[in-house]
């Protein structure tokens, strides 16, 4: 739970830097000293990967998480068709060699 309220934080931060930007006057964006005010671009584009990166291993883990029986149930039918395949002809031979 703190981890979301933290996000949503930071989601909310980057929103307010965006409208701020959108706010700017060309001469602000041309004067250097404006940037280096407000962090400087390099921070931000910093504070945005490092955001999207956290969302990414979010849906990753996610992803993950929910694949994982599937892959289970998948390899199972396989490895137990695979028994069947050899074991079957087996029995074949007992029931045609006793009846």
């Amino acid at each position: 739970m703190q981890h979301r309220k933290k996000r949503n934080q930071h989601r909310h931060q980057l929103n307010c830097r965006h409208a701020e930007y959108h706010r700017i006057s060309k001469h602000d964006v041309a004067n250097d000293s404006y940037w280096r005010g407000i962090g400087g671009f390099r921070q931000h584009v910093k504070q945005g990967r490092h955001f999207y990166e956290e969302e990414v291993d979010e849906a990753a883990d996610g992803l993950a998480s929910l694949m994982e029986p599937i892959i289970m149930v998948v390899l199972g039918a396989l490895i137990g068709g695979l028994v069947i395949a050899m074991y079957m002809p087996i029995f074949k031979l007992g029931e045609v060699v006793g009846g």
